[in-house]
């Protein structure tokens, strides 16, 4: 037996479709919304990894004893890793800013930055060695996680596929 389904469409339909269209294209100029919502995810990605040293981009190596008992002494501070004058984290923290289509997290300007992330030699005649202590984002993945990228494509798809409009 065969089955025809014939599909009308009148103009109340095609006007629908239309603006639903028309949205979809205007949405699509303007990412801030979703990237805003996924730069906080990953802040308390950055966050979780940070305090549980390394717990979500590659476990930290402990601090050399030298180091430890220079920092100690010099700063008075424990034995915690990547916390000399805490100014790494809490400018990572407070500096995610979503754009239409981009995120920055702006570290530029702190001493040691990409030596924390990346590891290498640094200090006097670069001869301290310090390993990678990856912060910011996986080494391995030299960027976004699978995982983090899913969430963002769940954010996104959430934002087009709804009602909700750009602020």
């Amino acid at each position: 037996m065969e089955v025809i389904t014939e599909v009308k469409t009148d103009d109340l339909a095609r006007k629908e479709i239309k603006e639903k269209l028309d949205n979809l294209i205007k949405k699509v100029k303007t990412l801030k919304n979703p990237l805003t919502k996924f730069k906080d995810y990953y802040i308390s990605v950055i966050k979780k990894n940070y305090y549980g040293y390394g717990s979500e981009f590659g476990k930290w190596e402990p601090l050399s004893e030298k180091y430890a008992e220079w920092k100690n002494r010099t700063a008075g501070v424990d034995k915690r890793i990547l916390r000399l004058y805490n100014r790494l984290i809490k400018k990572t923290f407070n500096s995610g800013v979503a754009s239409d289509d981009k995120i920055v997290f702006e570290v530029a300007g702190l001493p040691y930055v990409r030596i924390h992330q990346v590891g290498g030699y640094a200090g006097k005649d670069r001869k301290a060695y310090i390993p990678p202590r990856p912060y910011l984002y996986s080494n391995e993945a030299k960027g976004f996680r699978q995982k983090d990228l899913f969430v963002l494509q769940k954010i996104i798809e959430n934002y087009l596929l709804n009602d909700e409009v750009n602020k």
